[in-house]
């Protein structure tokens, strides 16, 4: 952290006529006067400096799941919900605040958006798949963060990228991207701190982070596995929780740019394989903690509930996981009505332009887009209730067909492989799970050792 302060102060330092203190217009005003190579390398220490707070690639892997590791979960859950946003605060307030408007300055919007949106998605895709190889919850919760982290500074990245173009319907999705980056600064701070606070619950009731000894814990700890199972579907951007709405927004956005910018959809591709490796690695943390076997082999104390008074707080959060997830556009529309009201940024104009709304508006469909010289507008955000109304349908429809023919259910003992018994010397262990997928992609790093 001292040296993403220390870059941060050496770029503002550099700008001429600062000194410690100065507002953020007095050192813009101070970049418009700079020429030559001097503003690319203020606006580089800047960036890194943030980037580092942050946690993106690939300075993240070098402090933070050692951090998340040794420390309690409650300031786990803080500096993952938090702390880190600080350095998200600090991209988005440099690169649309910090932007001079004088004719005699000539901010590179396109260069810089491109730059950001690439360590933004090599940060998701390399967090994400290292986060699939940690054994040690808390460990694969650290390497998950940086993966989310990814898809806020992608989105930034394209929002700047877009807006800067001279294309009017890529300025249009510009807003859509930074609504969909910020809903889900704010939704990655609550379902990953309830992640991180049930990484807690575990560690009390068993003493252990270590995924290898977990397992069967859905049965002695129902009420912490509800509250895990709900989180790991929201970070993994399952409708109808909170973390579908702004992944969605996001991906979108920059696969529709993608029709005017090839790599645009190029990183939403990206963006949404990652997804599906992100839904594999919450399939990991949440089997191996809760339905899987193990934990009757490994603790000889009875294992029990964590107590309400821990409960409550990860209750509440996870009733805004679903809340987030059910009705995105009363979220959409408060971000959108910050920009608006937020004078000084190069995105207030557009935002509080009248005829904004002619084009694009928040509505229980989420963030939409109405392109002149199309018939239907364009969803860049669905609404996660129609999704959940089809599964419950497909869900209705199974079940009768299945009751159909008069079927009955049988239980049988589950086939070991071969081995008579299982037991602990038998059962899956973190390295069975997705054993070729991370053999496939040891290059990323992270890996663990046996």
């Amino acid at each position: 952290m001292e040296l993403a302060w220390l870059l941060i102060l050496a770029g503002a330092l550099m700008i001429p006529g600062t000194s410690f203190g100065d507002s953020v217009h007095y050192l813009t005003k101070g970049i418009g006067s700079t020429h030559g190579a001097l503003p690319f390398v203020i606006y580089t220490l800047i960036f890194l400096g943030f980037g580092f707070k942050a946690a993106i690639f690939p300075f993240g892997q070098l402090w933070l799941p050692d951090a998340h590791s040794i420390a309690p979960s409650p300031i786990s859950a803080l500096l993952s919900g938090v702390m880190i946003k600080t350095g998200v605060y600090g991209i988005i307030r440099t690169f649309f605040w910090m932007t001079p408007h004088s004719e005699a300055f000539h901010f590179n919007g396109l260069f810089w958006g491109a730059v950001i949106a690439t360590f933004g998605v090599v940060t998701l895709f390399i967090g994400t798949v290292q986060s699939v190889k940690q054994s040690q919850s808390k460990r694969l919760l650290a390497y998950s963060s940086i993966g989310q982290i990814g898809y806020i500074i992608f989105g930034i990245g394209a929002a700047l990228y877009m807006f800067s173009s001279a294309s009017p319907f890529l300025k249009l999705l510009s807003l859509v991207a930074i609504v969909g980056a910020i809903y889900h600064v704010l939704n990655h701070a609550i379902f990953k701190g309830l992640l991180f606070l049930t990484s807690g619950s575990v560690l009390y009731s068993t003493g252990s982070k270590d995924l290898n000894k977990l397992g069967g814990l859905i049965n002695l700890m129902p009420v912490t596995a509800v509250i895990a199972g709900i989180a790991s579907l929201s970070i993994s951007g399952v409708p109808p929780f909170s973390g579908f709405a702004s992944k969605w927004t996001l991906v979108s956005s920059s696969i529709l740019g993608g029709s005017e910018t090839l790599f645009l959809v190029i990183f939403g591709i990206i963006a949404l394989f990652t997804s599906a490796v992100t839904l594999a690695c919450y399939v990991k943390f949440f089997g191996m903690t809760f339905t899987s076997s193990g934990s009757e082999w490994s603790f000889d104390e009875e294992i029990k509930e964590a107590p309400w008074g821990m409960l409550l707080p990860k209750l509440v959060l996870t009733a805004l996981c679903i809340v987030q997830g059910l009705i995105p556009y009363f979220y959409f529309s408060t971000i959108i009505s910050i920009f608006q009201n937020s004078g000084g940024s190069m995105l207030s104009a557009a935002f509080a332009n009248v005829r904004l709304q002619d084009y694009i508006f928040s509505s229980l469909m989420g963030v939409s887009l109405r392109i002149p010289g199309l018939q239907s507008g364009i969803a860049a955000a669905a609404f996660p209730a129609v999704v959940l109304i089809v599964f419950a349908a497909a869900f209705v429809l199974a079940r009768l067909i299945r009751n159909s023919a008069g079927s009955k259910e049988r239980q049988a003992p589950t086939w070991l492989c071969g081995y008579q018994d299982l037991h602990d010397k038998t059962r899956y262990r973190d390295r069975s799970m997705f054993a070729a997928f991370k053999n496939a992609l040891w290059w990323t790093g992270g890996n663990v050792k046996e």
